[in-house]
């Protein structure tokens, strides 16, 4: 999980947006995924959500 959020933080714009303003990493070794929006300086993660069983439960939390 450490190495997603980093390269989240580390490079944002590589990772796809999958709405307007909102952007994904996958967690490489879980069906996990980081959503987070980039407001410079700041990579805030909105949710981090277990994708095979509520992919959608991120978008509650905006």
């Amino acid at each position: 999980m450490d190495v997603t959020i980093r390269r989240a933080v580390e490079n944002p714009l590589q990772l796809p947006e999958i709405e307007p303003g909102i952007r994904r990493a996958l967690v490489r070794v879980h069906p996990h995924g980081v959503f987070f929006l980039l407001e410079e300086p700041l990579v805030l993660v909105i949710a981090v959500i277990n994708l095979h069983h509520h992919a959608d439960a991120w978008k509650a939390r905006l």
